[in-house]
């Protein structure tokens, strides 16, 4: 299960081992974009809505804990390149202690305050018992999705990427069998698409232990023996990432409670679905930012500091060749885009009108996600915690906000909220990038 990252010609090795990330993506995709089609074509605006605005919720959460869960990565990726071993087995047990940590806060904060959270988020009136039923469901759901996620990381950070995969493609493809049967066959909505969810995290979940134990690297008793160091080397390293992932979500909810205050659920339908197509033409860069992240830190690890560079330079190369194609389809077929996950004439407009300038940032995250992934390989979690949290509050939201406060706005306006919050990210990291304090790891 093992890949020594620091070997070998740097393109085949970083594409090899980013193929499983993209593929795991793409699958993703696919079951968020079936799990829309279903609830669009099988239930209503309203049960699209109300997963629209849950799921985002849920997102949230989910980030917060994929963050955390490459933090590990790092750690074990750092220390693996390093080839040390017990290094390597001490994070895992700060993993666990994270796992074990995060998934019981997660949970209990969720099921206790899904009612709040649901009244915070403004959804419209008819949509806001269907928002809670998901939520309280899913939220039953996270043990399976940290347990997961932490696990993962520490197969990534040995180099595996590709039973990660496995346990996406299973889960995606038991999820979309589920919406069909559930939300199809037995017209459950919005409660329905959450079962098939929680029954196909828990199958994730099961497998990934199962792959673990047959490591070299299996969950013992002595696993669950406190160690302070790892365990804070895993937080300092995953926190600020996790609010990184965390924080541009709270933005799009953001976005999504100052559109559902505007009283029509054809609206917020229509951002939902526009959520999802822009998370389709930004595959790439996803896929690569925690392929780059695993790959960076075991050079760094194994002090190959020149091989983190051309890496970077190699994956902002495919992601804009990649991204670059999704924009022009995106930009030039708006409302055939919409029109595939719903035939309602109201969500198609909104929705096609939002995608027209939304569709700009597609490509410019190539470079915001490969580099954050290339920083966070040195460890240098905060800044790019710290450069999101100032696009995102101090540029993103306040523009939306203003734009919301337009009679009758457009929504082409709206979406430009997310393509100038892109550029400014991108400004602050090449600065960073020619006179940050990486630099001085890489001894450059």
């Amino acid at each position: 299960m093992e890949h020594d990252l620091t070997k070998g010609p740097i393109a085949r090795t970083l594409i090899s081992f980013v193929i499983p990330f993209l593929v795991s993506t793409v699958i993703q995709f696919c079951y968020t974009i079936a799990d829309l089609v279903v609830l669009g074509r099988f239930a209503s605006s309203v049960a699209l809505s109300a997963v629209n605005t849950s799921g985002q919720i849920m997102t949230i959460i989910a980030c917060m804990i994929v963050g955390l869960a490459t933090g590990g990565t790092i750690v074990i990726g750092q220390a693996f390149g390093a080839g040390n071993k017990a290094r390597v087995k001490h994070a895992i047990t700060g993993i666990l202690y994270v796992f074990i940590g995060t998934s019981v806060i997660l949970t209990l904060f969720t099921v206790l305050f899904t009612d709040q959270l649901i009244t915070v988020t403004m959804v419209p009136g008819e949509s806001a018992a269907p928002a809670a039923d998901y939520l309280r469901i899913c939220a039953c759901g996270l043990t399976f999705v940290t347990g997961y996620n932490c696990i993962s990381g520490i197969l990534r950070g040995i180099g595996d990427s590709k039973h990660p995969m496995y346990f996406v493609i299973a889960s995606s493809i038991f999820n979309i069998i589920g919406d069909l049967i559930l939300v199809g066959g037995f017209g459950m909505g919005a409660a329905g698409a959450a079962y098939a969810t929680v029954t196909a995290q828990l199958l994730a979940f099961v497998l990934s232990i199962i792959t673990l134990q047959k490591s070299e690297y299996p969950i013992t008793k002595d696993s669950f023996r406190y160690l302070s160091e790892p365990f804070k080397e895993v937080l300092k390293m995953g926190f600020p990432l996790g609010l990184q992932e965390v924080l541009p979500m709270i933005s799009f909810l953001m976005v999504t409670v100052m559109i559902n205050a505007m009283g029509f659920v054809e609206r917020s339908a229509g951002v939902g679905v526009v959520e999802r197509v822009i998370g389709v033409g930004q595959m790439f860069p996803l896929a690569f930012a925690p392929a780059i992240s695993a790959f960076t830190a075991q050079n760094v690890g194994a002090q190959e500091y020149a091989r983190t560079k051309k890496g970077l330079g190699i994956s902002i190369t495919i992601c804009l060749i990649a991204t670059g194609i999704c924009w022009v389809l995106t930009l030039l077929f708006p409302e055939f885009t919409i029109s595939i996950f719903s035939n309602e004439p109201d969500v198609i407009k909104y929705g096609a009108d939002y995608l027209r300038s939304y569709c700009f940032d597609i490509p410019l995250v190539s470079f915001v996600f490969c580099l954050n992934g290339f920083f966070s390989g040195y460890g240098k979690t905060r800044f790019t915690m710290a450069n999101c949290i100032i696009s995102t509050f101090a540029v993103r939201v306040p523009i939306v906000y203003l734009a919301c406060q337009i009679p009758n706005v457009s929504f082409v306006l709206v979406g430009c909220a997310a393509p100038i919050t892109s550029a400014v990210q991108i400004v602050i990291q090449l600065f960073y990038y020619r006179f940050g304090a990486w630099r001085k790891i890489a001894n450059t």
